[in-house]
């Protein structure tokens, strides 16, 4: 398969990317924000359910924001980093797992579980498949 070269300037746009990615992760890491985030999942649950999705429940939001949260890593690992879905799967796993680690301090008032694992290197996954595809049709286009 053709690897896409990233010019400079696609490359620093990534690094600004990447920068505000990981301030953000970080901020939600390491700040007591749980009552927020299990209000985010209420919302979403309570919107699912009022379209109809009545066998959704606040767990498959809570899974779903999860992934969502780490689908950028995914990207950024192909296009910044140039590296592969599988790598992408460990570096979001490690990066998670270092995350429930975090949470296990009580000041940070947050709960550690293997579900968020999980759901964050699908994330990861997702990501860098998604990065894939674009890297091969933006490499057609060249």
């Amino acid at each position: 398969m053709p690897r896409c070269v990233v010019n400079p300037r696609e490359r620093r746009v990534l690094l600004v990317l990447s920068a505000g990615y990981l301030a953000g992760l970080l901020l939600l890491v390491f700040t007591p924000i749980a009552w927020t985030l299990n209000r985010l999942t209420v919302w979403g649950y309570v919107q699912l359910r009022t379209l109809g999705l009545e066998w959704v429940l606040p767990e498959h939001v809570g899974w779903a924001l999860n992934v969502l949260l780490f689908v950028p890593l995914g990207v950024l690992v192909v296009l910044g980093l140039r590296r592969s879905w599988p790598v992408a799967l460990g570096l979001s796993a490690l990066v998670s797992a270092a995350i429930e680690l975090v949470q296990l301090i009580p000041a940070v008032g947050r709960e550690a579980t293997w579900a968020d694992v999980i759901s964050n290197a699908l994330g990861g996954v997702i990501g860098a498949l998604l990065a894939l595809i674009w890297q091969r049709r933006h490499a057609v286009e060249r």
